[in-house]
């Protein structure tokens, strides 16, 4: 294209590196901003103040940072699911159905075992969640890798399964005594303690370990090494004898138990929470949804996915300012956030493509 004498194509590019993508995610941020910055000119609300609201509140004070990380951990928990699988070049879009089977087995041992002490309760509700989500995901893993079946349409249509046994249980067996659509709370002794006197439960840290020793399992262990080799190559892969069975129903199965302890760390981790409620389920289901966005964003990295996940929980607790603070309209937070996401989406055109811009003489003559 040419703009007088100025002229800029786009081409494929031949490498593409963290540094990279850091550069391009960072500027699309920025311009995001910008974009958002119309919104509060037309709210009648200075955009500096706006985004200062977000930092300080969310990075700056206590009851901030702490509501940013615990939320933060939860979108580490999801985009490991998503990235774990991802790296097999299979989609997970199934995270919120895990979540929720995570959640439910979790709350269902600790009804069941109420009377237990916690030093045996929660390590049951730990496992039953681990299994519940990484046996869901298995069910689309074993049908990806035996018959190739789709694996986006049998997650999804496994969200749906879990989204209505959820309504089943709340408005059933486990409705609240007071008869809310709510189910009744984790009992004390099921509840994850406190890292010293803070409200961040423990599962925080098990977050960050897990990005760690799973970035050490596909760089170092020839299993990651395998895995990859089918996310990259596949028909290679199996070419050379690399069972891809085992690869969906693994990766799969550990993207699903991930997910799973994302629904054990909030049933039994988010104070004035400990229970589920459909309406509020409905939101954690959508945040469950980012683990896409933000494992694309880091390249299928499970070390840089921690800088996405608990930078946007910062915006996303941040944007409730805009109403209760600066005065704005209900859903001025929602369309921030969202503004965030679909122009950092639209920016990932730019991992796969590069600019070549000239001014005055034809690209092809740059650099001669």
């Amino acid at each position: 294209m040419k703009i007088g004498p100025l002229e800029f194509k786009t081409k494929r590019r031949d490498e593409f590196t963290n540094k990279d993508a850091f550069k391009i995610s960072s500027i699309v941020l920025l311009l995001a901003l910008i974009a958002f910055s119309v919104i509060f000119l037309q709210a009648g609300v200075n955009p500096l103040e706006g985004y200062w609201q977000v930092i300080t509140y969310s990075f700056v004070s206590k009851t901030g940072i702490i509501h940013t990380v615990r939320r933060g951990a939860f979108m580490l928990f999801v985009t490991l699911a998503f990235i774990v699988p991802l790296k097999a070049g299979i989609w997970n879009i199934g995270a919120p159905g895990q979540m929720l089977a995570g959640a439910v087995a979790a709350m269902g041992i600790s009804f069941v075992g109420s009377d237990l002490s916690p030093i045996v309760l929660l390590p049951l509700m730990f496992g039953g969640a681990v299994v519940a989500g990484g046996g869901l995901a298995a069910i689309a893993g074993y049908l990806k890798g035996s018959l190739d079946v789709n694996s986006i349409v049998v997650t999804v249509m496994l969200n749906l399964i879990m989204m209505r046994l959820v309504g089943y249980l709340i408005e059933g067996p486990w409705r609240e005594p007071g008869g809310r659509a709510e189910s009744a709370q984790v009992p004390l002794a099921g509840r994850i303690p406190m890292i010293g006197d803070t409200s961040l439960p423990y599962t925080i840290i098990l977050a960050i370990v897990l990005s760690i020793v799973l970035y050490y399992f596909f760089t170092k262990t020839s299993w990651g090494y395998e895995i990859e080799c089918f996310g990259s190559n596949p028909r290679t892969a199996k070419v050379v004898g690399m069972n891809f069975l085992k690869v969906s129903l693994l990766t799969m199965a550990i993207g699903g138990a991930i997910a799973g302890l994302g629904g054990f760390h909030y049933v039994a981790g988010e104070p004035g929470v400990y229970r589920i409620s459909f309406a509020y389920w409905q939101n954690v289901g959508m945040w469950s949804f980012y683990g896409i966005i933000f494992g694309l964003l880091c390249l299928k990295n499970s070390l840089t996915a921690i800088i996405p996940a608990f930078l946007f929980a910062g915006f996303q607790v941040g944007a409730g300012r805009f109403q209760y603070v600066l005065g704005m309209q209900f859903g001025a937070g929602l369309a921030f956030f969202g503004t965030l996401v679909l122009v950092m989406v639209i920016g990932q055109f730019f991992y796969d493509r590069e600019i070549l811009w000239s001014f005055g003489k034809k690209i092809e003559e740059r650099g001669k």
